[in-house]
């Protein structure tokens, strides 16, 4: 829509361009004659600035956005090229994963729901009473069930 309505192609115009369509425009649509008609043409002519900002002008390589500088750079990734690299990468020390106790409810909920999982994907027939024994223990520890 800036763009027709400052006459200009979107793909080869400039910023020396829009300000020229800009001020050719401006001797025939004055704000004190038609204001609603200026409102317009400025507006057009703001999007189309920050659209070549946004893109980039054809003098600069840098990119815009809203009038701040982005960095062009991307960060470097290590890559594990060779052996002496995976060996290295290695002896990074990682720390154990956070050991947490259980308390009994949720013991007895976390291992009725394993027997379960176990039974559901063997097919075995005794799952109904494993479901029913989960829904007993689900009642009986209500505090561990919020945990």
């Amino acid at each position: 829509m800036p763009w027709t309505t400052l006459g200009l192609d979107p793909a080869g115009a400039t910023e020396r361009d829009v300000k020229r369509a800009y001020a050719k425009r401006l001797k025939t649509c004055r704000p004190d004659q038609d204001p609603e008609g200026f409102r317009k043409l400025h507006d057009a002519y703001q999007a189309a600035l920050n659209e070549l900002q946004w893109r980039g002008s054809e003098d600069d390589d840098e990119a815009y956005f809203t009038g701040i500088e982005l960095p062009v750079e991307m960060p470097q990734v290590a890559v594990l090229e060779d052996a002496a690299d995976r060996e290295a990468a290695s002896e990074i020390p990682v720390s154990p994963p956070a050991v947490f106790e259980l308390s009994p409810g949720l013991r007895a909920i976390t291992e009725c729901f394993d027997r379960l999982e176990e039974a559901m994907a063997s097919g075995a027939g005794h799952v109904p009473a494993l479901v029913k024994q989960a829904e007993t223990l689900l009642y009986e520890h209500p505090a561990d069930v919020i945990r």
